[in-house]
């Protein structure tokens, strides 16, 4: 009998969802818009349990999913995304209603601590004592291996909150916060300061010479306080 691992990268934009064999094969898979909790949930157990209808067997899941997520085994609502930016998704129970209606056990971290943890075992981070993934998207946050592990602490890393210096005729989009980097550098951000979307901006535009000025002081936080 072979035995699958179901997975999941959840993001601000869309799911990714898909079955692996046991040598990490992608058996099928589907994208589903991130819309509402509802929604959006919805058709992910609905596309998971086709496949056990099916007769594929899985009983764990993987889930690299947007945050902040509560990652405290101890807390009441771990397994939960918080307060978060996306909106109509904070303190969504994201893992409990994942694991009750598939009937399997889920295994969360950050997206950006997943996709970090991959680079280490498999790609360009491997052999590194300490490993960072940034992601400039939908939102934009970063993941830290230390060691071969995922960093945790009272959370997680939230890169993407940093405060950033940026001229002050600029508003950040953030509602937490009025110029940290998430809120002057992710794809949202950039399409609502300067009305357009970003791939839409031409080269020569202002916004690249801020973004790049933004995301060269976030390397030197980094490099300053991890090196």
């Amino acid at each position: 009998m072979t035995i699958y691992t179901a997975a999941i990268e959840a993001g601000g934009t869309k799911f990714n969802c898909a079955l692996l064999d046991s040598a990490k094969n992608i058996i099928c898979e589907k994208r589903i818009a991130t819309t509402t909790p509802s929604e959006t949930l919805q058709e992910v157990v609905a596309f998971f349990a086709d496949l056990k209808t099916q007769g594929y067997e899985f009983d764990k899941l993987g889930l690299a999913c947007f945050g902040p997520i509560d990652l405290n085994q101890h807390s009441a609502s771990y397994g939960f995304i918080t307060k978060t930016p996306k909106k109509g998704w904070s303190h969504t129970a994201i893992k409990p209603i994942l694991e009750d209606s598939l009937d399997l056990t889920v295994f969360m971290d950050t997206d950006v601590n997943a996709a970090a943890l991959a680079e280490y075992k498999w790609g360009n981070g491997r052999g590194a004592d300490v490993c960072v993934y940034v992601t400039i998207g939908t939102g934009l946050g970063g993941g830290l291996i230390v060691h071969g592990r995922p960093v945790h602490g009272l959370v997680h890393p939230e890169m993407g909150h940093i405060l950033i210096n940026a001229p002050k005729e600029i508003e950040g989009t953030c509602p937490f916060h009025n110029n940290c980097l998430e809120g002057l550098a992710s794809g949202t951000s950039m399409g609502s300061i300067w009305q357009q979307a970003a791939n839409t901006l031409d080269q020569e535009h202002q916004a690249w010479q801020l973004e790049a000025s933004i995301l060269g002081q976030f390397c030197h936080n980094l490099l300053m306080t991890l090196s």
